[in-house]
């Protein structure tokens, strides 16, 4: 009997002996044929990555300029300091502007960065601000304490204070004498009058300037009395500046400056009072001579102080270093060993 195939396997696609449908073609199903893969070009597989969000990668941009900041601040607070050392002056307000910035650059973008992370948390994010934010906080601690930090006090002038040398021999040379800057002295009835004032990056000004709420061009006014046969009185503090023009200007009051900051200037305030009166022997050091910065002190050819007997034309002119270190030991003049107030007294009219 000739064999019969099964009735199972004669179609394709019907269900097999498993109860698995067989496949067809896709032609035979209804279905388009599938195109044949490009050469060159394989297949995708797998998921596709997704992108991260905007705010994340602001937030990490963030941590990365609060770091940057945070060590731009903390690296010109050093050079301020060190610079400071090395010249053994008051650190420039510069710096201490320059690294308050940073700071707050630093600080500002920390504390975006933070917010971002409440949102899109970052590992990387959280390291950089451990990082940033406590630099951050040092240099500010440092830019805090320079900007506050009181600065040594000038010589104030103290009333009836007995005249000395400003050099004698075998003393030690006081730099600010010799330091450019104009340089006038007028010797009238035994009284003494010496204006000698200072650029505006010396550490003179920079240190006077901290009493300040602004910079100022500094200068000083001296008086001593050696022995006039009246009391000598000043009447003003504020001084006139003759200009090679024929122009008169007046100096700036110095008290409404000086109050601006009354906690720094509370030992220098009360001794800036007029009318002041000097004894025989007596001397008034370092009064305080301000003006806007960089004034022409080059084409002033005196200075008038208001006395009580009258104004005193002070002449003097602009002086570089060599030219006042020259004057002084011109002027400098060695008191003899065993001399009496006669002697003393002609003395200080040499010097």
């Amino acid at each position: 009997m000739p064999h019969t195939p099964s009735h199972r396997s004669s179609r394709s696609g019907e269900v097999g002996h498993r109860g698995n449908r067989r496949s067809a073609p896709n032609s035979e199903r209804g279905g388009a044929p599938r195109a044949p893969a490009v050469s060159g070009q394989p297949e995708r597989r797998g998921r596709r990555r997704p992108e991260l969000p905007v705010t994340g990668v602001s937030g990490k941009n963030a941590a990365a300029l609060c770091v940057m900041f945070a060590f731009l601040g903390l690296g010109l607070v050093a050079v301020a300091e060190i610079v400071s050392r090395t010249n053994r002056e008051l650190i420039n307000p510069v710096f201490n502007v320059l690294s308050g910035a940073g700071t707050l650059a630093a600080v500002a973008t920390g504390v975006y960065s933070q917010t971002l992370q409440l949102r899109h948390w970052s590992r990387r994010v959280k390291r950089r601000l451990w990082v940033g934010l406590p630099v951050a906080l040092l240099t500010a601690l440092m830019v805090t304490h320079n900007f506050f930090a009181r600065s040594e006090p000038c010589e104030a002038p103290t009333p009836d204070k007995p005249a000395r040398p400003a050099a004698a021999e075998g003393a030690t040379e006081d730099g600010a004498l010799v330091k450019p800057g104009w340089y006038g002295e007028l010797q009238q009835d035994r009284l003494l009058l010496v204006v000698t004032s200072f650029e505006d990056h010396a550490a003179e000004t920079r240190q006077f300037c901290r009493r300040l709420s602004k910079p100022v061009s500094y200068a000083t006014l001296s008086l001593i009395n050696l022995g006039t046969l009246e009391p000598v009185v000043l009447r003003s503090l504020e001084v006139g500046l003759r200009l090679d023009s024929g122009e008169e200007l007046q100096s700036w009051a110095v008290r409404p400056l000086l109050e601006q900051k009354r906690d720094l200037n509370g030992d220098l305030l009360p001794l800036l009072t007029v009318p002041r009166t000097l004894a025989a022997g007596a001397m008034l050091p370092d009064i305080p001579v301000c003006r806007e910065t960089n004034f022409p002190w080059a084409h002033v050819t005196a200075v008038t102080v208001n006395l009580g007997s009258g104004p005193l034309a002070i002449p003097g002119r602009l002086m570089t270093e060599v030219e006042k270190r020259a004057l002084l030991a011109k002027a400098t003049v060695a008191r003899p060993a065993g001399a009496t107030n006669t002697t003393a007294e002609a003395w200080f009219k040499n010097m």
